[in-house]
């Protein structure tokens, strides 16, 4: 009986999640949206950038809208987007998508993914943060802008 209780109370001891942090391996993540799902380990092979926005941050919506403009399919398919919004409300996020002229293939919404840890794995992040992910599944830059992508997966490989 004492080790049930045991194995009860270990397990559901909390347990400790690594934050993002460059150096650091992704956290895991599946989201998604009106057009399927994706995964962070679907897209190993590509750079991916992790975005977190919202409409109440302006500088986070602008980035969203930059990543967007500069990253998608047809100009970089190295790069993938996962452009995650962090608002309460679904209508505002979908007028947003419509209003910024966004591909809703990278556009998410944080209630659908079904991951109650999402931004908590990804530090709290909360809106205006961002977060570039090596081919290998790294945290490789946090916070870049679109010259710093850039810059990232045209240099050289060693």
């Amino acid at each position: 009986m004492a080790a049930a209780i045991l194995m009860f109370l270990s397990s559901a001891a909390p347990t400790e999640r690594a934050a993002a942090a460059p150096g650091q391996e992704a956290p895991a993540m599946e989201i998604r949206n009106s057009q399927g799902s994706v995964s962070l380990a679907s897209l190993r092979g590509k750079y991916v950038i992790v975005n977190f926005w919202s409409s109440d941050d302006p500088r986070s919506r602008i980035a969203n809208a930059l990543y967007d403009r500069a990253f998608s399919k047809n100009k970089t398919p190295e790069v993938a987007c996962i452009s995650v919004c962090t608002d309460e409300t679904r209508s505002l996020f979908e007028s947003i998508i419509k209003a910024d002229g966004l591909q809703e293939a990278n556009q998410y919404y944080h209630k659908d993914s079904r991951l109650s840890g999402l931004l908590t794995d990804y530090g709290s992040v909360g809106a205006g943060s961002a977060f570039l992910i090596d081919p290998d599944g790294r945290v490789v830059a946090v916070n870049p802008d679109v010259d710093d992508v850039k810059s990232v997966i045209d240099s050289p490989k060693s």
